[in-house]
Formats: C-alpha cells, sequence, structure tokens
C-alpha cells in the first residue's frame, strides 16, 4: 500500500493577465481567449529559479507529512526547463533539503513525465522493501503562451509513504501509441551540434519545429481516444468504472477541452474542477495534484472518495486512480 502523506505547492508571486500579456499581443481573438479559459497565469522572475520554487514546495509537503529530511529515501524530480542545461534537479534538491540519505534521479519529458514520475515511485516502492518514503518534485518555468494553452511556473511535491491509506494509490495506467516528431528544437543535439558560428534568435520555444497540419491530421484525433483508454484501463486495474467516480482531475488543457472530456465520459461538469484553470492556467503536468490540493481544502473532495487522473504529453497518457 501507498499512499500521498503530503502535497506542497509553490508559485512565483508575479501573476499576469493572459489577455493582456499573451493574447491580444498575438492577434488571438476575444472569443478564442475565453474559450480557452485561462484569464490568469504565474511567471517566475529571477533570481528566483526552478528550484527554489522546489524546495519551497518539498518543505510544505514534508511538515504535512510529518517527516524530516533524514526520511527520505527517494527523490524523483521532472522538470522539463530548469536553470542550465544537464542541470540535475534531483541532486540540488536533495543538497538543500538535506535529505542525505536519499538516492535521486530525473525524468526528462514533458506533462507525461510527471505520469511516469509517479509509476516510477510506484514500482520502486513494489520492488524495493528498503524504500518507505519519496519525494516527487516537480517544478516547472516556461512562463507564458506556449501552444496550445497558457503556462503557469510553480511547483508541486509529493511526499509517497509505505504503509499510507490517506491518499492510496490503487492502479496505474499508461497509453502510448504513436510518437509524434513534430516539435522539437532542430539545433543543439547529435544532429546538428551548437558551434561558434551557429545564431540562435529567441527563446527556445520560438525556436521549435512544429507542425499545425501534421497535428490536426494524426495528433488531434487521438487525443480524446487515449485519454479514454488510459482513464479506464486504471480504473478496470483498480476494479471500478467511471461510475464510481468523485472527481476526475485532467491535465489542464483549454477549458472546453477539459469539459469535453467530460461529456465523452457522460459525467456531469461538477464532477471535474473545471475552473481552477481560470487562475491556475497549465503547470506542466502537476496540475492535477495542485488542483487535488485545492479541491480537497474547499471540500470538493472528501474521505472516501475515488478519484481519477489524466495527464498527457507528447501523445504520452498516464491515469492513475486514488482512494481519498
Amino acid at each position: 500500500m501507498v499512499g500521498i502523506a503530503g502535497i506542497g505547492v509553490a508559485f512565483p508571486e508575479k501573476v499576469v493577465d493572459t489577455w493582456e500579456t499573451y493574447a491580444k499581443p498575438n492577434g488571438l481573438r476575444r472569443d478564442v481567449w475565453e474559450r480557452m479559459g485561462c484569464h490568469s497565469t504565474y511567471v517566475l522572475e529571477q533570481p528566483l529559479t526552478p528550484t527554489d520554487l522546489a524546495v519551497q514546495a518539498a518543505k510544505q509537503a514534508m511538515l504535512e507529512a510529518e517527516i524530516v529530511a533524514e526520511d527520505v529515501d527517494v527523490i524523483i524530480c521532472n522538470n522539463y526547463n530548469s536553470e542550465y542545461l544537464y542541470w540535475q534537479t534531483s541532486a540540488k534538491v536533495q543538497c538543500l533539503l538535506g535529505c542525505d540519505n536519499a538516492f535521486t534521479f530525473d525524468i526528462f519529458g514533458g506533462c507525461n513525465a510527471v505520469g511516469s514520475a509517479v509509476r516510477s515511485a510506484y514500482d520502486l516502492f513494489e520492488q524495493d522493501d528498503s524504500i518507505n518514503t519519496c519525494l516527487i518534485v516537480l517544478s516547472e518555468a516556461i512562463s507564458g503562451e506556449t501552444w496550445p494553452q497558457f503556462i503557469s511556473d510553480g511547483a508541486c511535491v509529493l511526499v509517497l509513504k509505505r504503509n499510507c491509506e490517506e491518499l492510496e494509490i490503487l492502479a496505474h495506467s499508461q497509453v502510448s501509441d504513436i510518437f509524434p516528431t513534430m516539435q522539437r528544437l532542430p539545433v543543439g543535439g547529435t544532429v546538428t551540434p551548437f558551434s561558434k558560428d551557429m545564431t540562435f534568435d529567441g527563446n527556445v520555444y520560438s525556436n521549435f519545429e512544429f507542425s499545425a497540419l501534421q497535428f490536426r491530421q494524426e495528433i488531434k484525433p487521438l487525443i480524446f481516444p487515449s485519454c479514454k483508454k488510459t482513464i479506464e484501463k486504471s480504473l478496470a486495474k483498480a476494479g471500478y468504472s467511471t461510475s464510481d467516480l468523485s472527481q476526475v482531475f485532467f491535465v489542464h488543457q483549454q477549458k472546453y477541452v477539459n469539459q469535453s472530456m467530460l461529456e465523452m465520459f457522460n459525467l456531469p461538469s461538477n464532477l471535474s474542477p473545471v475552473d481552477y484553470i481560470d487562475d491556475i492556467g497549465h503547470v506542466s503536468g502537476c496540475d492535477v495534484f495542485i488542483c487535488l490540493k485545492r479541491a480537497m481544502k474547499e471540500g470538493r473532495v472528501k474521505k472516501g472518495n475515488l478519484l481519477s487522473f489524466a495527464v498527457m504529453g507528447l501523445m504520452d497518457f498516464h491515469g492513475w486512480v486514488i482512494r481519498y
């Protein structure tokens, strides 16, 4: 039995209006912006770093879980954009927290890597009886307008503990039917290494290769079926169906997309905190846990509830079931 004993959340202080900051300057129509449903996001500013946010959230989570640094056996970290290239955030977090007994590793990826981190931790508990406590550290700093969502900077840390019944993880599933090659940085790897003569204008995200046509033809038709598949797969593993659910937490897409996902399952609109998208935006895949903590605080989630989660990124879908 493995459960979530603590959840910590940290956001930077700066909040921006997505209409004034991103949508209007880029010519996005007002009705499209309203349909997306995200009105404000958080933006990290120097000297604050993604690791700073991670440590803030970790301290909250550890306090809630009633553990100290020496209790931590493993630290698993994911962030797509850290302070430096080839930066091992998990090792830095270990050092700053003083978790001297823990081994650490990073999982690189998009929103989907949050699912990989949860799955990796769960599997470690099953395979190694010496592991009793794990920190899953999720921190992101992309700041803003990356298509197709408005993205917030922030961090969320989970404390997973053996024999914890508080938020027990019952099952996990993964669906990866296609790997899209359309969104990549064409320079800086082994195919086209950086050189002293190479020019690079703008930030990483403005230099991505992306094909809207390929997205519409190859990717978009699979998003809803893959999401449905992974949720139903995890529920079946746990011995439940969608009719047993008390709340569903989808990774934050555009607001109307999340509403459409509820319709796909024939679930009522109040079975997912879709309105949280308005003032949070999309925080990597960890927005599902940020929303879980908020929903628990506001009483949307109560003891005994069965909860389903779905995160996706780079056409890699993860789902899991948790009993509160």
